[in-house]
């Protein structure tokens, strides 16, 4: 029985040996470089029964459990790009509303009435508009002028064929069969002028006659029946220049309303010639409508009693600029005649209108520059 005992006793602690003994071929923690090395091997001993292997090599590092394949070591990314910045868009361009139209009607000065085609039309233009043209200003209802630059505007449009209603001599309406007769026209906006319609909802506009281009706002302001409106606007130049050629030759409300577009109806110089120099300060003869003293009109004598009867007032009396305007002041002149003057500031520069009436019955007026 003992010798059964001291057998089972050996063959015991054979067992612990096997279980408990380290391998013969166990590898140290020195024989890898990194802790996840050693941890992927799992061939070295866990002193600490923690499930890692060599704790104390350097990391790279593995836990127990995470995958045992290496990363591929990542590459260095490349710098972002920096976006393109977007492109700002660019405003499309204005563009004028265009039509093909004929004139069937010309309710004011510088105002027609015209029905547009449908084909090539703008889809800003109504079938019916009313235009007013761009860059004049012809004399309002009840200032000196006014039935002539309608009958002017008439005029441009139906010829003879307008109607002379109360007999006075002056075309006042469109004929009877206007759509017959009326001509065609090219209808364009402006892009510089905004808002496109007036405050009655009238398209402001140039008309252009359709056979020969001829631009009728330009025409009604070389009549002399229209004053040039100053400011920006595509045709300025041209409007201006027709404006200057027309106070030149003294046309049109530039004689009959004495280059004042805003003067009473009943304060027209009907019966009145103009005079074609002006007059320097000192009263000497300055050849040409321009000159310190301008627009000079006669009448009961010619020009050269308009010239001395001007004359005699210059150099002129002190006037007060400052003075309140549409006052007249008067003065005796040594020779007997009468002039009196009235400052204006209804226009861009102040100006002086002086009227000198002589013994021998001539009137001459005149503006004068302050």
């Amino acid at each position: 029985m003992k010798v059964i005992g001291n057998a089972a006793a050996l063959a015991a602690a054979v067992v612990c040996a096997l279980l408990f003994a380290a391998p013969a071929s166990a590898a140290t923690c020195s024989d890898y470089e990194t802790q996840a090395a050693a941890q992927r091997a799992a061939d070295t001993l866990d002193a600490d029964g923690d499930g890692l292997y060599c704790e104390a090599l350097p990391c790279p590092c593995l836990k127990p459990g995470q995958p045992s394949r290496p990363k591929e070591p990542s590459r260095p990314s490349k710098p972002a790009r920096p976006k393109p910045k977007p492109k700002a868009k660019k405003r499309a361009k204005a563009k004028p509303l265009v039509g093909r139209a004929q004139i069937v009607d010309a309710p004011a000065p510088g105002v027609y009435a015209v029905e547009i085609a449908r084909t090539g039309r703008s889809s800003g233009l109504r079938r019916r508009e009313t235009v007013r043209l761009i860059g004049l200003t012809p004399p309002a209802a009840g200032r000196c002028g006014h039935k002539e630059a309608l009958a002017a505007t008439l005029d441009l449009a139906f010829g003879t064929e307008a109607r002379d209603s109360d007999g006075d001599g002056l075309v006042d309406l469109a004929p009877t069969n206007a759509r017959e007769v009326g001509p065609l026209v090219d209808v364009r906006t402006d892009v510089k002028v905004k808002p496109v319609r007036d405050l009655q909802g009238r398209l402001r506009a140039y008309l252009d006659a359709g056979h020969t281009g001829t631009d009728l706002g330009r025409e009604l302001i070389a009549s002399g029946w229209a004053a040039a409106g100053y400011g920006d606007y595509t045709r300025s130049q041209r409007l201006l220049a027709a404006q200057d050629r027309a106070e030149r030759g003294s046309l049109g409300a530039w004689l009959l309303c004495h280059a004042d577009f805003e003067r009473p109806a009943a304060e027209r110089f009907d019966g009145f010639t103009a005079c074609p120099d002006g007059l320097n300060p000192d009263g000497s003869p300055f050849e040409g409508p321009g000159g310190f003293i301008r627009n000079i009109i006669v009448a009961g004598g010619d020009c050269e009693s308009a010239y001395a009867a001007i004359a005699a007032w210059t150099p002129m009396p002190r006037v007060d600029m400052e003075g309140p305007a549409q006052e007249r002041d008067a003065a005796t002149l040594a020779d007997g005649s009468v002039c009196d003057w009235v400052i204006h500031r209804g226009q861009d520069n102040p100006a002086i209108e002086v009227t000198c009436r002589t013994a021998a019955g001539v009137t001459a007026v005149a503006w004068a520059a302050p």
